[in-house]
C-alpha cells in the first residue's frame, strides 16, 4: 500500500512532474526562474515582480467584482429593473470580502479533495476485489462530496449577492439548499 508509488508518498512532487510535462506551465516556471534569479541588477525583476502580482490581484478583483454583478443582474432582471455599470460596481464592493473568502475556501476544500481523490486513484490493490470495491467506493464518496462543495459555494454566494445576509447565514443557506437539491 502505497499513497504514491511513483514518488515515494509525495503527491506534491507528482503533481508538479506531471505539470511541468505542460508547455505553458513549463513556459511561466521559466518566466519565473527569470525573474526571480538573481543578476547584476535585480532591480528589473523586482519591479517585474510587484507588477505580476499587481496584476494578479486586479484581475482577481474583477472576477469577484463580475460574478457579483452578474448575480445582482438576475436578481434586477427578475424585478425588471436596469441595472448600470455602476450599480454592478457597487454590488461588487459591497459584498466583495464576503464572496472573495467563499470562493477561496471552497478552493482549499475542493482541493484537499482532489488530493485525496488522487491518494485514492494511487492505491495499489492486489487481487482483492473488496480493497477494490473500497476503492471505488471512496471514489464515489469524494466525488459526491466535490459537487456537494461546489454547490454550497455556489448557493452561498448567490444568497451573499441576491438577500444581503451576513456570511454564517449565507452558508447555512447554502448548506440548506445543496440538501435540499440532492
Amino acid at each position: 500500500f502505497q499513497l504514491d508509488p511513483l514518488t515515494g508518498y509525495n503527491v506534491f512532487k507528482g503533481y508538479g512532474e506531471a505539470f511541468a510535462q505542460m508547455s505553458v506551465l513549463r513556459t511561466v516556471v521559466q518566466l519565473l526562474a527569470a525573474v526571480t534569479s538573481s543578476t547584476s541588477s535585480s532591480f528589473p525583476s523586482v519591479l517585474l515582480s510587484i507588477l505580476i502580482i499587481a496584476a494578479s490581484a486586479f484581475l482577481f478583483a474583477l472576477m469577484i467584482a463580475s460574478l457579483d454583478a452578474l448575480i445582482s443582474g438576475v436578481r434586477s432582471a427578475f424585478k425588471n429593473t436596469p441595472l448600470t455599470i455602476r450599480d454592478g460596481l457597487r454590488v461588487g464592493r459591497s459584498s466583495f470580502w464576503q464572496v472573495a473568502f467563499t470562493l477561496l475556501s471552497s478552493t482549499l476544500v475542493i482541493t484537499a479533495l482532489f488530493t485525496l481523490l488522487r491518494a485514492l486513484f494511487s492505491v495499489r490493490t492486489g487481487v482483492s476485489s473488496l480493497t477494490t470495491g473500497f476503492a471505488v467506493i471512496g471514489v464515489l464518496i469524494v466525488m459526491a462530496g466535490l459537487i456537494f462543495v461546489y454547490f454550497v459555494a455556489f448557493y452561498t454566494i448567490a444568497s451573499l449577492i441576491i438577500k444581503r445576509v451576513r456570511w454564517n447565514e449565507a452558508l447555512q443557506e447554502g448548506f440548506q439548499l445543496a440538501k435540499q437539491h440532492w
